[in-house]
């Protein structure tokens, strides 16, 4: 039985999320080009083989957001699994979902220098704290605990972002 266990653990791409504010205290969500025009999700990207999870951020943020203006300032305790609702072929592997990490990251260019990779981000958008959830609480399959753990992050990292004038909930 647990090597059954083990075998569908191999199935879940490595994915690391990015917790993204800027000077103003404004979160950074993306659209996907693949997702309905009001869905939303932090920055985020595979882990590829070899690859850290500082590594995986940096270049997850610059394909995705063209720029590498961000600075890592934690990485978070809280990870989540989920599965999709049809598995993916990427790199000649098939993934059930993703085991993603999470990091808290400062952007800290201006809104100018982010160029969106137009064929994977469709757009972006700053949003305030109390904004979030309107934006990433979502019911479909892959979002479904997506804002229970981004909330649970946000109280993790509480300090850190006040710290930084970024306000979670107004």
């Amino acid at each position: 039985m647990e090597k059954d266990k083990n075998l569908e653990k191999d199935f879940y791409r490595k994915n690391v999320s990015l917790v993204t504010f800027d000077k103003k205290g404004r979160f950074l969500l993306v659209n996907l080009v693949h997702w309905p025009l009001d869905y939303f999700k932090f920055p985020q990207g595979g882990i590829g083989t070899g690859e850290t999870l500082e590594q995986a951020a940096h270049r997850e943020f610059e394909e995705e957001l063209g720029t590498s203006k961000i600075e890592i300032l934690a990485v978070s305790d809280i990870r989540r699994t989920y599965k999709w609702e049809n598995p993916i072929e990427i790199e000649n592997k098939k993934y059930v979902g993703q085991k993603q990490r999470f990091m808290i990251v400062r952007f800290f260019g201006n809104d100018e220098d982010i160029s969106l990779k137009k064929d994977e981000v469709r757009g972006c958008k700053w949003v305030d704290g109390g904004e979030l959830e309107g934006f990433i609480n979502r019911k479909e399959l892959d979002f479904s605990s997506y804002w229970a753990t981004i909330r649970r992050i946000l109280k993790e990292n509480q300090d850190l972002l006040q710290a930084n004038g970024v306000v979670v909930c107004p």
